[in-house]
């Protein structure tokens, strides 16, 4: 099995674990992780950070997020452009261009 391979059979696996939590196994996990990316020295370190916007079942980093911003932190958001290749970054008020990214 090639590594794209393994990567997509993860993610399946991944996805479905999730989806078996209950909202307060969800909320509980998200928590623990949120606290432990506070913790985390390359996230101190860090003055802009990337973000997503989660979906009902993925974790949500939104605490982490609102914790950060009161540490001056800029969060990045992507975005891929319509029929392009490239992601742009938006913070909550502006563009921020950091680096654009190729999607493979």
């Amino acid at each position: 099995m090639t590594p794209e391979e393994e990567k997509k059979v993860l993610r399946h696996e991944m996805k479905h674990q999730r989806a078996r939590l209950d909202s307060q196994q969800k909320v509980t996990y998200s928590l623990h992780i949120c606290e432990n990316l506070k913790k985390n020295m390359e996230v101190r370190a860090a003055h802009i950070i990337a973000a997503y916007h989660p979906f009902p079942n993925e974790v949500n980093l939104k605490p982490l997020y609102t914790y950060l911003e009161a540490q001056g932190k800029i969060l990045a958001f992507p975005v891929w452009q319509k029929n392009s290749h490239n992601m742009d970054f938006y913070s909550s008020d502006t563009l921020i261009d950091p680096v654009r990214c190729e999607r493979q």
